[in-house]
């Protein structure tokens, strides 16, 4: 009986350590996961923006006179800027003034021209337009610091007010400097809204192995009257 009841409290230890062990894995995994997540993005909606180190080493490599951390904008204010902003053909460049020198440029451009009249769904000759249209958004503090633009390529008639053909997915691009590197996020898509809208669909990250990575949304609006605009567009 002393051996068994020996055995038997061994083996209700070895579970208890077992557990514990494995307690311990679980949260260095979750503390992990927070650490990188911290990284990943600011911190907190009231700290800068963009790391004040970066900010002026860019601006001391443009000669500029370096700044503080409280007149760099905080990524509350960056998000709230950005609600409800459009750029559209009509009204190509919308410019954000943060202060201080941070601005977000949002702006639209393309260009139109008869297409090839060899689509059924033309009713009448040069109803067809092909549209190449791009939109951009770009964050600057005095020095461009996050760019990127998606382009996206379609024909539309004229006559019936519908999209005819479009190319299959966007095209995207991305410029930065001082150790980030722009990238896709996932494939960029277009949002199938009806035969006369659809919306061109762009998620980037621009990387640094210091400062860690922050996302870019934008999307393109394309119609079937061949206007197009940039709407719902942030970075994060």
């Amino acid at each position: 009986m002393k051996i068994q009841n020996k055995k038997l409290l061994m083996g209700m230890m070895s579970l208890t350590l077992a557990s514990v062990a494995l307690g311990g894995t679980v949260l260095a995994a979750e503390d992990t996961k927070q650490v990188n997540s911290s990284i990943d993005e600011p911190k907190k909606d009231s700290e800068p923006f963009i790391p004040i180190g970066v900010i002026n080493k860019a601006l001391a490599e443009k000669g500029q006179k370096a700044i503080s951390a409280s007149e760099v904008p905080t990524k509350a204010q960056v998000n709230k800027a950005l609600q409800g902003v459009i750029a559209s053909k009509d009204d190509p460049e919308k410019v954000i003034d943060l202060g201080n020198g941070h601005k977000i440029t949002i702006s639209v451009s393309g260009t139109s021209a008869p297409a090839e009249q060899n689509n059924v769904y033309s009713v009448s000759p040069q109803s067809i337009q092909s549209v190449t249209a791009k939109g951009e958004i770009k964050y600057t503090a005095g020095v461009d610091i996050f760019t990127m633009s998606i382009t996206q390529k379609y024909s539309y008639d004229d006559k019936i007010t519908k999209i005819t053909q479009q190319d299959k997915k966007p095209s995207t691009s991305y410029g930065s400097g001082f150790g980030w590197k722009g990238s896709d996020s996932e494939a960029p898509y277009i949002y199938e809204i009806d035969d006369t809208a659809k919306d061109a669909v762009g998620n980037g990250q621009f990387k640094n192995i210091i400062y860690g990575k922050y996302g870019c949304h934008i999307e393109l609006r394309f119609t079937a009257t061949g206007n197009y605009y940039v709407h719902d567009s942030y970075f994060n």
